[in-house]
């Protein structure tokens, strides 16, 4: 049989447990098929579900693409993320738009980005960023200001509102 190489959730609303978070990226963690999972819109993995899914990207080597977008990271789970990105080089595309990030969890993300020496798109949209102090949110986007200068492989990035 052929390997899975895309997984995708359509339960919408669904949430899914620490406990189920920990299984699905179990097999994440040493899965050599897979390249693209959607999250998107469907699921609620929360900061704790990112906080396992980011530790499952230190040891996966071949997903390329990882939507997650309103899945209710926040903070917690973009810094979870910004430390997976200073060590996965695989991935070339996340979507973590509309995840109610702020500032902390953007300079965070811009840390990781800037060692990061896959990521091409990067979609942060809809987020938090300057829901913070007017220092908070600088500090956020000077972060990311600094993280886009440095960053040699990075071509789309997403920081739009509605």
């Amino acid at each position: 049989s052929r390997p899975l190489s895309h997984i995708l959730f359509r339960r919408a609303g669904n949430i899914v447990s620490a406990a189920k978070m920990e299984k699905i990226c179990a097999a994440l963690a040493t899965n050599t098929a897979l390249r693209w999972v959607n999250l998107c819109g469907h699921i609620t993995i929360g900061p704790k579900g990112a906080q396992i899914l980011a530790a499952s990207l230190a040891e996966n080597t071949t997903l390329t693409t990882l939507l997650m977008d309103n899945a209710r990271i926040g903070d917690v789970g973009a810094i979870a993320m910004g430390n997976a990105l200073k060590t996965n080089s695989t991935l070339t595309d996340l979507n973590i738009g509309a995840n109610g990030i702020r500032a902390q969890g953007a300079v965070s993300l811009a840390a990781g980005l800037r060692a990061n020496s896959g990521i091409v798109r990067l979609n942060l949209s809809h987020n938090e960023f300057g829901s913070d102090s007017k220092e908070k949110t600088d500090a956020a986007v000077g972060a990311l200001a600094t993280a886009i200068e440095k960053n040699t492989t990075l071509k789309t990035l997403l920081l739009h509102r509605a």
